[in-house]
């Protein structure tokens, strides 16, 4: 008999859920299965470990939360919702969850695929340095095609509706057989949706372009790629996450109830914006500078700085970042439609000078 999951099983709200009743009797305990390896990365909010799957003799990626006596009940939560909305999300191009349990300390973790590659920002980074290596791997064409990878996932995820609400390079994962995974779910929500479970505390300091009592975290200073944090205390005391340089305009200044599909396809148009020119769209010294520049749209188009870039490809990435979500395209299928008939028009151009060439050729040689 099939079994049907709701979407409150899978998004535990923080105003009813029993966080003693979920650690004991929800998740259960198997870190015997899992042997350590190394350490990938650690943050504030938490750690990425390699780790050996006992059971299937396999390296998979273990996600736990940071060292620490006491989490609160909203960081648990946060922690746990990121695996689950994650798990759904059941796509190629989507980091899949294996296992979902408790450490020997009781606190939660998660694992999931271990990809044997780089982020995309480290791409751009070598690319930006003429990395010879990628400058032959990565030319304009395959860019596109990994960007529109990243756009079947976020289209995957808008049909379950939801929104990721942090996309950006760093999140990107190139594989090096050709694999693209959007990771970090982290701070993804269902759209409509008033519950928002905030993630992990940290150090805050205000922002003069946010709204009244509203807070980015200090170290997400642009131009790092580090997570910038924001919270309402008056109304609703969760955060709101995204990276200034990256995010929509209206992540600042809305509430989280109104966002939509477009507030990721601004961020999607910035990642493209910084694929395709190597410079992020937004850069300042400040978390104020970076908001200024965005909030009064003071973007230098794409085609200034990259000036071989088609006129077609930089109205695109305008249209998708215009400063009013109304102006930009409606879905994320528009937006790919768009950059594959861009594609195709290229592919067909490149196509009759090469033929042109060989008529000449011909006519040379007689």
């Amino acid at each position: 008999m099939e079994e049907n999951v709701t979407e409150k099983e899978i998004v535990l709200n923080a105003s009813t859920v029993n966080i003693d009743h979920l650690l004991d009797c929800v998740l259960h305990k198997n870190t015997d299965r899992y042997a350590a390896v190394k350490t990938i990365a650690k943050g504030g909010m938490g750690q990425v470990s390699a780790v050996k799957d006992r059971s299937l003799s396999r390296l998979v990626a273990m996600k736990t939360m940071s060292d620490k006596e006491e989490h609160e009940k909203y960081d648990v939560l946060a922690f746990i919702n990121e695996a689950r909305i994650n798990a759904m999300l059941d796509h190629p191009n989507v980091v899949p969850i294996h296992d979902l349990g408790l450490t020997d300390d009781h606190q939660p973790f998660y694992t999931m695929k271990l990809v044997d590659g780089v982020p995309l920002s480290t791409v751009i980074s070598e690319l930006k340095n003429d990395n010879p290596d990628y400058v032959n791997r990565y030319n304009l064409s395959a860019l596109i095609q990994i960007f529109l990878k990243i756009c079947d996932a976020i289209s995957f995820a808008h049909s379950k509706d939801i929104i990721h609400l942090d996309i950006k390079p760093e999140n990107i994962q190139i594989g090096n057989y050709g694999e693209v995974l959007v990771m970090d779910w982290g701070i993804s929500r269902k759209m409509g949706s008033k519950e928002l479970i905030r993630p992990h505390s940290t150090q805050l300091a205000k922002s003069s372009h946010a709204t009244k009592n509203t807070y980015f975290s200090e170290y997400s200073v642009i131009p790092t790629v580090n997570i910038g944090r924001l919270m309402d205390e008056m109304e609703t005391d969760e955060y709101i996450i995204g990276t200034p340089g990256y995010m929509a305009p209206e992540q600042v200044t809305d509430t989280p109830e109104t966002f939509d599909e477009r507030a990721d396809i601004y961020a999607l148009g910035s990642t493209l914006y910084t694929l395709i020119t190597n410079e992020q769209p937004f850069v300042g010294k400040t978390i104020d500078a970076v908001l200024e520049l965005k909030m009064n749209h003071d973007l230098t188009p794409p085609k200034k700085l990259k000036k071989d870039m088609p006129d077609e490809l930089n109205s695109i990435v305008l249209k998708a970042m215009s400063i009013d979500p109304q102006m930009r395209y409606r879905t994320v299928e528009q937006f790919s439609r768009d950059i594959i008939t861009f594609q195709e028009k290229c592919s067909i151009s490149v196509q009759k000078k090469s033929l042109l060439k060989r008529i000449v050729n011909s006519f040379s040689k007689k």
